[in-house]
């Protein structure tokens, strides 16, 4: 796109290619949690908390059939041209869903719901897939906090606005697809200026990839990528009990759907608050004082008291602290942890590794942890409370927990060998 518009590019400058993708994020995630509250407040209105785990599973398993579709159409379509497709089908679709929950149903909230999930996957690989085309390795350093900080504040924006909009307005939940709607249209134009111009340019790798590496190097890394993958795969196992239990006591604490949106986005911004406080203020320093192993050991723990404490106190207090820490951890101190696992990689390994866990474990995982709700809840004699719930979650961060101690001694050295071969 940018050839034909030549008289528009603009002289490259760091700073303002830095803001404008944090601008981009911040409107992605907008976009997505005006919906995901939306999304979230509906399906409770349509049907009890007992439908969710179904809901995930289909979800995970519709994802793992287009994420493989998707990289296929990647390489054949123009990154600028897949992206405006990408927001002008969303906007297309969040009008349909507007107008089809004139009539809502359960089929039409748990459809709404899955697609909702798709809509975040899709935009925020769209989003990394650019940002990673325009930035070298040193200039990513710099920058990429700047960058993914842009999502945390869109998150605590998006809560704010859902909230007044329902609270203070005469819109309804249902309204904020139109919001939703617009935001995309402000992220399509951001997103048209960035490809004329000019300041979108694929930067070249520093280094052309190391494929000369021995087999004992490849087998070292492969088992330390196992490892590692446990360690992603037993936090998604977590996700879904903290995220079931929030749920179910929400629909019994607020029967109208407008009040179940304000609440859900008013979480929205706890946690968005929550994790960029975190990243700004305790991520550093645990990195500097206990490394990336001590990094990903706060959310297992963190989530082990807090599960303890619902147990001893199963309310909806307790149940929205455990959500907000849960998800702000994973939005802060974890996500940075794991990207710290990931250095010391070769490219080659990296790629195919990533690729197992982003479209196969990582949903399967999801697929995994929600069977195991529905077993606990529905077909046990005497089915699990909530509370017992959070005892299966005490076993499951433990493990995790487990996971990040017996990756320590090989993090480190696969971190030796890397350096070795710089």
């Amino acid at each position: 796109m940018s050839e034909h518009h030549e008289s528009l590019q603009l002289t490259p400058r760091p700073w303002l290619k830095a803001a404008l993708l944090f601008v981009n994020f911040a409107l992605i995630i907008m976009a997505y949690y005006m919906v995901k509250a939306a999304s979230r407040s509906m399906i409770l209105e349509e049907a009890s908390s007992a439908i969710l785990p179904y809901v995930w599973i289909g979800s995970a398993l519709l994802l793992m059939v287009l994420v493989p579709v998707y990289q296929t159409i990647v390489t054949r379509i123009p990154r600028f041209t897949l992206i405006l497709s990408t927001l002008a089908i969303i906007a297309v679709l969040l009008v349909v869903f507007w107008l089809r929950f004139e009539t809502p149903s359960v089929m039409v909230a748990a459809t709404f719901y899955v697609f909702v999930d798709i809509f975040s996957v899709v935009l925020v690989e769209q989003f990394w897939s650019l940002t990673n085309s325009v930035y070298r390795t040193r200039q990513a350093k710099r920058w990429y906090g700047l960058i993914g900080s842009g999502g945390l504040v869109g998150g605590i924006l998006a809560g704010v606005l859902a909230a007044q909009l329902i609270a203070n307005t005469q819109m309804q939940t249902p309204d904020l697809l139109l919001v939703s709607t617009g935001l995309i249209g402000l992220l399509a134009s951001i997103t048209v200026f960035l490809a004329v111009s000019g300041l979108f340019s694929e930067e070249q790798p520093d280094q052309q990839d190391d494929n000369s590496l021995s087999p004992a190097t490849v087998l070292r890394e492969n088992n330390y990528m196992v490892l590692v993958a446990s360690i992603l795969l037993l936090a998604q196992l977590a996700a879904p009990f903290v995220e079931y239990q929030f749920m179910t006591l929400l629909r019994e604490a607020y029967a109208e759907q407008d009040q179940r949106t304000v609440y859900i986005a008013h979480i929205f911004t706890w946690i968005s608050s929550f994790a960029l406080l975190i990243n700004l203020v305790i991520t550093p320093l645990i990195h500097r004082t206990l490394g990336a192993i001590g990094g990903l050991l706060v959310q297992p723990t963190m989530l082990i008291v807090g599960a303890l404490a619902f147990i001893w106190m199963p309310v909806m207090n307790v149940s929205a602290a455990l959500r907000v820490m849960d998800r702000g951890l994973s939005y802060s101190v974890n996500r940075a942890s794991r990207e710290l696992l990931y250095v010391p990689i070769s490219t080659e390994t990296l790629y195919r590794a990533k690729a197992w866990i982003d479209m196969l474990g990582y949903r399967l995982f999801k697929v995994f942890g929600s069977g195991v709700i529905i077993l606990l809840t529905e077909r046990f004699v005497e089915p699990f409370t909530l509370a017992q719930l959070s005892a299966v979650l005490v076993v499951v961060c433990l493990s995790w927990a487990l996971a990040v101690l017996l990756t320590r001694d090989r993090y480190r050295q696969v971190l030796s060998m890397a350096l070795a071969r710089e």
